[in-house]
């Protein structure tokens, strides 16, 4: 059984939930609003992390450019305190949990074609 934390960071919110994979349902779900600047941005995100318990990881859909190989978001964005550096490496150090990180736009594309549109 898999359960992974859910995150979808916005230029104006964060939204977030439980994905669990044996049910295929995302539960649990909430927003916040994304901060201005990038300790606040980590505050937030161990805050989500720890309001969950016994998860196996978090999956990330962050504008930008995602590098898989290096963990490094190119690009430009509404959110310019993520880019161009391990932001991965970062994140999975101080969550102390794996991390995935995917374009938001690759997200919402990957999503219609595993569930289809409503």
């Amino acid at each position: 059984m898999q359960k992974l934390v859910s995150i979808d960071v916005g230029g104006t919110s964060i939204k977030y939930g439980l994905w669990d994979e044996n049910t295929k349902q995302l539960s649990d779900k909430g927003s916040i609003a994304t901060p201005d600047n990038i300790e606040d941005f980590y505050q937030v995100l161990q805050q989500i992390k720890d309001s969950f318990k016994d998860v196996d990881g978090i999956g990330m859909s962050i504008p930008g450019a995602v590098d898989q190989r290096t963990g490094v978001i190119g690009g430009i964005s509404a959110i310019p305190y993520i880019h161009n550096f391990p932001i991965q490496k970062e994140l999975e150090a101080r969550l102390e949990t794996k991390i995935t990180m995917e374009n938001d736009a690759n997200c919402a594309a990957l999503a219609e074609v595993s569930i289809g549109t409503s």
